[in-house]
């Protein structure tokens, strides 16, 4: 399983989907500790810690297109074109669910 990661389309996906997992694990890591950059953040409220643009946005986002795209292409067996797709909204859905785990009511 693990050639086919690192075959030429599906590194395509499978870079991504690996920096985009580890930056966001990464952030998660520091948001759960409240700690950036040595200093305590001023903030508790997850909310805002997440706007459509930021670190974490941004990594979920690359994070779920690319493995939904080589879940599209491995998996499913489609060319490169409707992987690319799928990617796509498998990242904008990442970034979406994000959204809606982190609003406070």
């Amino acid at each position: 399983m693990f050639d086919q990661l690192l075959e030429a389309q599906a590194l395509w996906f499978t870079v991504p989907a690996s920096l985009g997992t580890l930056a966001f694990a990464a952030r998660l890591v520091v948001s759960a500790t409240g700690r950036a950059a040595g200093k305590r953040l001023e903030t508790d409220d997850s909310a805002e810690a997440f706007t459509p643009l930021s670190s974490l946005s941004v990594a979920a986002f690359v994070g779920g297109a690319g493995w939904a795209g080589v879940g599209a292409l491995l998996g499913m067996g489609w060319e490169m074109a409707p992987a690319a797709a799928v990617g796509v909204a498998g990242g904008v859905s990442m970034v979406w669910l994000l959204g809606l785990l982190t609003q406070t009511r």
